[in-house]
């Protein structure tokens, strides 16, 4: 064999270059990582439900079985696509498509009961990687906030105080008057944090999470733990799961 550099078109790609086919952008061959553009991240936004912990399918089981009371059956992709929207757009659209006739009254009673019964019957936990990449990114100095549709309850039911520290600040979808695809949870949490949209990249796992951190100016990672990569193409870089984003990361965020 001769000898000399080895050609360039024939050397294997690096993670990020395999990865890098799913990026939003026509043209790319390779990623720069979200301060490519110049902005420099400052602070990382995570979803909550199906991002940092497994529980979207303890939300459809219960979805599933009050919505059988009444006689009807409901697509578990209504649910998984509309996720990080607030219950209420959630139910309505379940009531809809089931061909129900609703009242505000009976939805919000709906909803209460399929709270309950999500409470009683969760058993979800962190995705893997999840508590790892917090603890990397607090090391790192940035700032970290939680952006979810939904409620407290529900997060103190999964997480421990000493990851609920974790986070800088936290916009449930009682802090906001417009929920996911809208970008007003995005930007709230970079108003109560202090930084630029700009320097805020966010981690998503659905279309409306996606499509408001894309509205309110932000770089955004998707990952594919409820959704496959077809569903998740407004994304700026889509990862299999957290563990792979974690593996990363420098290259994320230089």
């Amino acid at each position: 064999m001769c000898g000399g550099s080895r050609d360039q078109s024939l050397q294997k790609p690096g993670p990020l270059e395999r990865i890098a086919i799913n990026i939003r952008s026509p043209g790319f061959e390779t990623f720069h990582g979200a301060s490519g553009g110049g902005s420099v991240i400052q602070a990382v936004l995570f979803d909550f439900d199906g991002v940092l912990v497994d529980s979207l399918p303890y939300h459809i089981q219960a979805w599933q079985a009050e919505f059988s009371k009444l006689g009807a059956r409901i697509n578990p992709n209504d649910v998984y696509l509309r996720e990080g929207s607030r219950a209420k757009a959630i139910g309505r659209v379940l009531y809809e498509k089931s061909g129900l006739p609703f009242t505000e009254e009976e939805l919000d009673a709906l909803i209460a009961r399929k709270r309950k019964l999500y409470a009683e019957t969760t058993r979800a936990g962190f995705t893997p990687g999840a508590r790892e990449l917090l603890s990397e990114i607090k090391r790192r100095g940035l700032k970290i906030g939680l952006v979810t549709g939904s409620i407290w309850e529900n997060i103190r039911s999964v997480l421990d105080q000493g990851t609920v520290d974790l986070f800088d600040e936290v916009v449930t979808g009682h802090d906001v008057q417009n929920g996911k695809p809208h970008p007003e949870p995005y930007l709230t949490a970079a108003e109560k944090l202090g930084i630029p949209a700009e320097n805020c990249l966010v981690v998503e796992n659905a279309p409306f999470g996606i499509t408001a951190a894309k509205k309110a100016g932000m770089f955004c990672v998707a990952v594919e733990s409820t959704l496959d990569k077809s569903y998740l193409q407004e994304a700026d870089l889509i990862f299999p799961g957290l563990q792979e984003m974690l593996e990363n990361l420098d290259e994320i965020l230089e």
